[in-house]
């Protein structure tokens, strides 16, 4: 992994240039899943469709954040064998490791995720709130959180490389898990 780490570099550089590049808003496609999700179920709340018991926070910001670590939990298992399908030609042509294909999509996850922290400290500007005295952990734990994801997607890409309906399950698996946590 050392070795290619000036490959990655490159890898994890053109991607993120090529993913925000088409697109018109850019990094803003990194917020409206959040957001629109905290929405809905700040609405839902609201509207009294759903009985939410107190929570320590208010309900927009626990939304949020649970939202938040739940999104790059996912992005972390998908990332590994996303990035393997995504260089699995290059690699096999060129004779490059692999290593450096799947551990892009690992800088990318912690790159996404350090953009996705601002939206909470935003909420917690807007809605006049101070954070607890142990806030600098969260950081700490959302990398946690991505790394835990990203050795459960690097476990799979053997299967994944084989099936590609493995990513397509995991997906539907955990999208439907996070509904089951929420309500």
């Amino acid at each position: 992994m050392w070795q290619s780490r000036g490959l990655m570099w490159i890898v994890f550089t053109q991607d993120l240039k090529a993913q925000y590049r088409q697109s018109y808003p850019g990094f803003v496609w990194l917020f409206v899943p959040i957001m629109s999700t905290t929405i809905i179920w700040w609405f839902l709340n609201g509207t009294r469709v759903i009985q939410i018991t107190k929570t320590p926070v208010p309900y927009p910001a626990y939304v949020l954040i649970g939202t938040l670590i739940w999104g790059v939990f996912v992005a972390a298992v998908n990332e590994p064998i996303a990035a393997f399908n995504v260089g699995r030609q290059i690699f096999v042509k060129l004779k490059v490791p692999p290593e450096a294909f799947i551990f892009s999509g690992l800088t990318k996850i912690l790159f996404d995720s350090l953009i996705r922290i601002l939206v909470p400290a935003s909420v917690f500007v807007v809605l006049n709130m101070t954070p607890a005295s142990t806030v600098w952990l969260f950081p700490m734990g959302m990398t946690c959180t991505a790394l835990i994801g990203f050795s459960i997607g690097f476990l799979m890409i053997p299967i994944g490389a084989l099936y590609t309906d493995i990513s397509s399950l995991a997906t539907a698996a955990l999208s439907f898990r996070a509904m089951e946590q929420i309500v």
